[in-house]
């Protein structure tokens, strides 16, 4: 698990760390050298043990203008970090609207072009920046909005068996209802297509009036990689949505106050266990 000290008063990350949860170790690697015209978007850990034992980790900077970002990426296997100074082929105007993730060895991000109406993914186009990490270069693509499954805006952008997925309000019943869609074409034409469903109707059956919901993640339940499972936080309630079973699962009680402290969006500050001998 990647994680960081944080100076509140100055705004400043002051250090990151590796934790390998199952072996109960650390390791502390300084900060990259950023100048202050930049500050972070976010900080992604690359790691799959079944492939290498050593791990990245990529940390994405903006210019205060949004103008050009620099990446810096630290190696394990080398102890040190790489730097590189990125002119984007679109202007950022800031991080509303903004998904990111890593997926296949790359991260990719989703902008929605919405200008003021945000929530409805529908009717804008989106932008995808892709930067392959061993190869160091960043490429942008405009998808329009025509023949898009995208509705109300993404819930969950994430990577889960390999497949880069998003969660979303579903289009025809927003109340009741969130769909799963799977990235289609992540090298030229972004299809997202819509793969599952999920039914919120026991849990508005519980309730008479209206509740709000946060999506944690998406996680893998079993040997298959078509069982997945939703992970939501409702209601004082960490739970579980079985998919292939259409059955929910209570995952434990988390309270209100240590679930939402410093989590924007949410799914972004929760993190996939992966176990593993691997010394950090």
């Amino acid at each position: 698990m990647l994680c960081s000290t944080f100076d509140t008063f100055n705004g400043i990350k002051k250090n990151y760390f590796i934790c390998n949860l199952t072996t109960q170790k650390f390791a502390v690697f300084p900060t990259p050298v950023v100048s202050e015209s930049y500050s972070e978007f976010g900080s992604y850990l690359v790691f799959d043990p079944k492939k290498s034992p050593h791990y990245r980790v990529v940390v994405f900077n903006c210019s205060y203008d949004w103008n050009t970002f620099q990446l810096d990426v630290y190696s394990s296997e080398s102890a040190s970090w790489k730097s590189q100074i990125l002119f984007p082929e679109i202007r950022f105007h800031n991080r509303k609207g903004i998904h990111a993730a890593v997926w296949n060895e790359e991260l990719i991000m989703m902008r929605c072009d919405c200008g003021s109406n945000w929530e409805t993914c529908a009717k804008h186009d989106h932008f995808y920046i892709r930067f392959d990490i061993d190869a160091e270069k960043l490429t942008t693509t405009r998808v329009p909005f025509l023949d898009s499954n995208l509705s109300q805006g993404a819930m969950y952008f994430g990577e889960c068996t390999g497949r880069l997925l998003l969660v979303q309000r579903s289009w025809n019943d927003p109340a009741d209802q969130l769909e799963v869609l799977e990235m289609m074409d992540g090298e030229n034409s972004f299809r997202w297509n819509i793969k599952y469903v999920v039914d919120l109707t026991p849990f508005i059956l519980q309730s008479r009036r209206s509740f709000k919901f946060v999506v944690i993640g998406v996680m893998n339940m079993g040997a298959n990689e078509n069982d997945l499972g939703v992970v939501l936080y409702i209601r004082g309630k960490v739970v579980q949505y079985n998919i292939e079973c259409k059955t929910w699962k209570v995952l434990c009680d988390l309270p209100r106050g240590d679930f939402s402290a410093g989590l924007r969006p949410h799914y972004e500050g929760s993190f996939r266990f992966i176990e593993s001998l691997t010394p950090v």
